[in-house]
């Protein structure tokens, strides 16, 4: 199971040592600030994503504990700790994942229920890979094209196996 620990300094200077892991239950995380642990629920923002946030306060110090997946950040004074990128608050898909996604929601095109289920997986992992907040747009931009191109080949793969037995 992963754990991230961060030392953070609170408002007077202190430092706090702060760890989260994922547990047990879906969506819950253990939050463990100077040795007590308590079950958190991260406020959803794009449910579908998996993104979630929840403030953690540190004296009068207000963190943001940024959750994808089953990764995690922590913001501290307008930077994410872990990665070192600036803090961004996310609250919509960008136009990134956006684009992506329409592109793979074209294979509703080909009619069915696969072409459908393709698309609509291959659309959610692009605005998942689109929201995350330890990438850099390039990176991004490469992952939602490879699941774009990835998703586009298995779909053509299926057929190409279908039209060979049934052909």
């Amino acid at each position: 199971m992963a754990q991230y620990q961060w030392t953070v300094p609170d408002d007077t200077g202190a430092l706090h040592t702060v760890a989260v892991s994922p547990g047990a239950g879906g969506g819950q995380w253990e939050l463990t600030v100077d040795g007590t642990t308590s079950l958190i629920q991260p406020k959803l923002q794009p449910s579908l994503l998996g993104l979630s946030t929840a403030t953690v306060m540190l004296r009068q110090k207000e963190c943001q504990l940024v959750c994808l997946g089953r990764r995690a950040d922590l913001e501290s004074d307008g930077v994410y700790l872990g990665s070192g990128l600036p803090y961004k608050a996310y609250s919509s898909l960008p136009v990134l994942g956006w684009v992506f996604a329409v592109l793979c929601l074209l294979m509703c095109l080909m009619g069915g229920a696969l072409p459908m289920v393709i698309a609509l997986i291959s659309a959610m992992w692009c605005g998942r890979i689109s929201v995350t907040p330890w990438y850099p747009t390039s990176r991004k931009i490469l992952s939602c094209a490879g699941v774009l191109a990835l998703s586009w080949a298995v779909l053509f793969g299926i057929a190409y196996g279908v039209a060979l037995i049934w052909g």
